[in-house]
């Protein structure tokens, strides 16, 4: 017998931006391009975009993946000009 109210996958929770610290994330989707030979009809990308500094994750076929390689990037140390 087969469940007939599967779960929801549960995925992982965002990190915050590794660039500014924002807690103001998006998660963005989009088809691949149907004229490109290396990608099948219908699948498409998934990343993870920055609203406060414009920062963007790179694409991964599946909203996990682009999830779990956006929480595996660390904050980048903010570069202050010495003051003269």
């Amino acid at each position: 017998m087969t469940d007939m109210n599967p779960q929801p996958e549960v995925l992982p929770d965002l990190e915050s931006c590794p660039f500014c610290g924002s807690q103001r994330l998006t998660v963005n989707s989009a088809l691949a391009d149907p004229f490109d030979p290396e990608v099948k009809p219908g699948v498409g990308c998934w990343w993870i975009g920055c609203n406060s500094c414009r920062a963007t994750g790179p694409e991964k076929r599946t909203e996990r993946d682009a999830r779990a390689l956006w929480n595996q990037a660390t904050l980048q140390p903010t570069k202050r000009k010495a003051a003269e």
